[in-house]
């Protein structure tokens, strides 16, 4: 990158406001999209007539563009919420039917969330 920048004059010491934005915003939808992802194989790995409605629905190509293509400015992050809030629940099928799905997808889902939601004492 700061050869890039070099070629083309751009002083890396400064940054546009507007950047800013637009970097906090990628990582975001990035964030979203890998939520969205390690939803989708955690619920494939779950057998089909163990799955609540919600996790089935989730399974539709239209929630998958209302959720991650039409978002508007500040919903980024109620969305990941709910999809980290989907992403529990299938690890509550998961683990409640731990021989019907595979460990290593139960592992991946199971570090996914602790990863990216901080843990409420009493909750």
């Amino acid at each position: 990158m700061e050869h890039f920048a070099k070629e083309a004059g751009i002083d890396l010491k400064e940054q546009c406001y507007d950047t800013t934005h637009v970097i906090i915003n990628i990582k975001k939808v990035g964030r979203m999209a890998l939520a969205y992802d390690v939803l989708v194989k955690s619920i494939n790995a779950i057998p089909e007539e163990k799955r609540s409605e919600s996790l089935r629905r989730t399974l539709d190509k239209n929630f998958k563009t209302q959720m991650l293509y039409k978002v508007k400015a500040g919903e980024s992050e109620n969305r990941t919420a709910r999809l980290l809030t989907l992403c529990q629940e299938a690890l509550e099928v998961m683990e409640s039917n731990s021989t019907d799905t595979p460990a290593e997808v139960r592992q991946l889902l199971k570090r996914f969330i602790q990863e990216q939601t901080r843990q409420i004492e009493g909750k």
